[in-house]
């Protein structure tokens, strides 16, 4: 391997430099991104601890099927009032689409997709990359572009398929974003309900031992059944 390395040109060594320095930047950002996403699983279980806290607290659920049913409930309440908006703006630009269409103005979705290909971004990968250690394929050069994107600023037809497409990316991101935050309440609904009432006899003689606890006073038919196992 180092005999490989010794081999190489000053020009190949300056690209397995850049590409060694390109993977530590695509893993720190995979790291940070991993980092996010356990910040958003432990905001949306907190919101399930803080909503069933008090229920639980009071015993007004004593079964994981009623855990589940009230927490459940909650959840679709809260993933309602977020996710009505972006349905909401999705809904109202593709109501408008349809009602332009009705017109014969000139507009259609010919004329929206021609638009929507005019803002790509196209590149020649063309001779970009050399082979380096008889194997390891990198980049040598930035490829050409072959096609800039393309703004018409002085068609109405071009600002309403603008406005269509940043209203659905916008739409589509948020919603998903809030039915991924649903998922990730309902699976700590699932497991909170079978921690919360999970029958372990060290957690309750800890819970006992521990000041200012709530626990749950035993019923006469409780004693009665305790009664007639020890006799």
């Amino acid at each position: 391997m180092i005999n490989l390395l010794v081999k190489l040109s000053e020009s190949d060594k300056r690209v397995l430099i850049a590409l060694l320095l390109v993977l530590i930047i695509v893993l720190i950002l995979f790291g940070y991104l991993v980092k996010l996403i356990k910040f958003i699983l432990a905001k949306q279980a907190a919101f399930v601890d803080t909503s069933m806290y008090d229920i639980v607290d009071a015993n007004m659920v004593s079964t994981p099927k009623e855990f589940r049913k009230v927490s459940f409930e909650k959840n679709r309440r809260k993933f309602y009032f977020e996710a009505i908006f972006p349905f909401t703006v999705m809904a109202l630009v593709n109501i408008t689409i349809v009602i332009l269409l009705l017109f014969p103005i000139n507009f259609n979705y010919q004329v929206m997709g021609n638009y929507f290909y005019d803002l790509r971004l196209s590149l020649n990968w063309d001779n970009c990359f050399v082979i380096l250690l008889d194997w390891i394929p990198a980049l040598e050069h930035w490829p050409a572009v072959t096609h800039s994107p393309v703004f018409y600023f002085t068609e109405w037809q071009a600002w309403v398929s603008y406005i269509y497409l940043i209203a659905m990316i916008y739409g589509i991101t948020h919603f998903t974003i809030c039915v991924c935050a649903f998922a990730s309440r309902n699976y700590r609904t699932i497991m909170a309900a079978h921690d919360v009432f999970d029958k372990d006899l060290k957690k309750l003689a800890d819970a006992k031992n521990l000041n200012n606890v709530h626990t749950k006073k035993p019923t006469e038919e409780m004693k009665e059944a305790v009664e007639d196992e020890v006799k």
